[in-house]
């Protein structure tokens, strides 16, 4: 019973602690300008689908990002 628990306990820390959480702290400069939104945008868990949007036969790539996590 001991063991069980602490293999529980043990599991239930390594996920809490495996979430990845973004650091906006670090300073980012291009050309000596310090930059003031610099990890803002891009795709950070991107999901890929094709589908025909403009109904022109052709199929076009939809991109639609899961992440939700904001900056």
């Amino acid at each position: 019973m001991n063991k069980c628990f602490l293999v529980i306990l043990a599991l239930m820390n390594l996920t809490l602690y495996g979430q990845y959480i973004p650091d906006n702290t670090i300073p980012a400069s291009q050309y000596g300008n310090t930059l003031n939104l610099p990890f803002t945008g891009g795709i950070s868990a991107a999901q890929f689908s094709d589908i025909d949007i403009n109904n022109d036969g052709i199929n076009d790539l939809f991109i639609f990002d899961r992440g939700g996590w904001n900056s």
